[in-house]
C-alpha cells in the first residue's frame, strides 16, 4: 500500500478540527501548494510536509509529497518501513 494510501485511510478515520478544513463549492486545482502539520504526539513538535495537488475531483484528491521535514518519524506514524531504494546494501 502506497505512502499517501495509508496517510489517507489513517487520517479520514480521525476527526478533522475546524479550523483544519477548508469547504470548497469547487475542488482544488492542480499544482496547489499545501503546507501540512502532522501531529504525531501532543508532546512533540508536528512533522511538517509539504505537498502538491496532483488531481482533484469533488471530495477527493491526490498529493504529491515534495517534502517531509522528518522522514522517519513520519513513517513511523504510518507505520511504514524506510523505502527498499533508501537500503544500504549491507
Amino acid at each position: 500500500m502506497s505512502l499517501l494510501r495509508r496517510l489517507w485511510s489513517f487520517l479520514r478515520d480521525r476527526p478533522v478540527q475546524p479550523e483544519g478544513r477548508e469547504q470548497r463549492e469547487s475542488p482544488l486545482p492542480v499544482d496547489t501548494l499545501l503546507e501540512l502539520k502532522v501531529f504525531v504526539d501532543e508532546h512533540e513538535m508536528p512533522v511538517e510536509v509539504a505537498a502538491s495537488v496532483r488531481w482533484a475531483d469533488g471530495q477527493r484528491m491526490g498529493i504529491k509529497f515534495l517534502r517531509i521535514r522528518d522522514p522517519d518519524r513520519f513513517r513511523r506514524f504510518l507505520g511504514v518501513g524506510v523505502p527498499q531504494d533508501a537500503r544500504s546494501d549491507s
